[in-house]
């Protein structure tokens, strides 16, 4: 007795699914060059989710979604990026290779710290971009603009004989004005190149938790 040839051709087909080759699993994109550097891309990060949390802030577009997409094409902006650990230009350079990258992970990142009932807050944004999304920060005392003015900090406690804290956190990212008024004394401390106070320097209650 001869086999059906249509159920020949079920199984020929059924076994043709199984032995062919799987597809290999997506590669990651690789960096771009310019944010190999581990410091680099970390300051790059936090300089972008600084500027572009300010700007979503300060937008006054209908929907979020227009406020983070016009925070994506305004933030790469050496007027804007000046006052960080890097040189602007260069940070220029880096923060519009990290939208081309990242771009996604910035847009997803702002969507949850802006969710209507919920209070955003600088710190949990970069924390949640830069940390969790991106990995581009190993932690947050990591940051180059962060780390520079906790170093800074430390030096003038030294100096005023006062013995340095070893387990203080990290200063805040740059915030605005209407952040500082909103939460009183947890005001947002000075970007790097910018002199901190004593005061400053001193007060813990100024530091928002990263």
């Amino acid at each position: 007795m001869r086999p059906d040839p249509l159920w020949v051709a079920g199984v020929a087909l059924m076994l043709s699914c199984c032995l062919l080759p799987r597809p290999a699993a997506a590669e990651k994109r690789p960096l771009p060059e310019s944010l190999k550097d581990r410091d680099l891309f970390c300051e790059t990060c936090y300089a972008t989710v600084c500027e572009m949390y300010r700007l979503v802030k300060e937008s006054a577009a209908d929907s979020l979604e227009q406020r983070i997409d016009g925070a994506l094409q305004r933030v790469c902006s050496a007027s804007l990026l000046g006052r960080y650990a890097f040189p602007a230009d260069l940070l220029e350079a880096s923060c519009r290779d990290l939208i081309v990258r990242f771009e996604n992970d910035l847009g997803l990142g702002l969507l949850a710290a802006f969710q209507p009932g919920k209070k955003p807050r600088i710190a949990g944004t970069v924390k949640d971009i830069c940390l969790t999304r991106m990995k581009a920060c190993k932690k947050s005392r990591g940051i180059p603009s962060l780390r520079k003015l906790n170093e800074t900090a430390t030096a003038q406690k030294v100096s005023a004989g006062v013995a340095p804290e070893t387990d203080a956190p990290p200063r805040s990212a740059p915030g605005d004005a209407s952040e500082r008024a909103a939460h009183g004394a947890e005001q947002d401390a000075p970007v790097a190149g910018q002199p901190a106070t004593t005061a400053d320097a001193n007060t813990d209650t100024q530091r928002d938790e990263l």
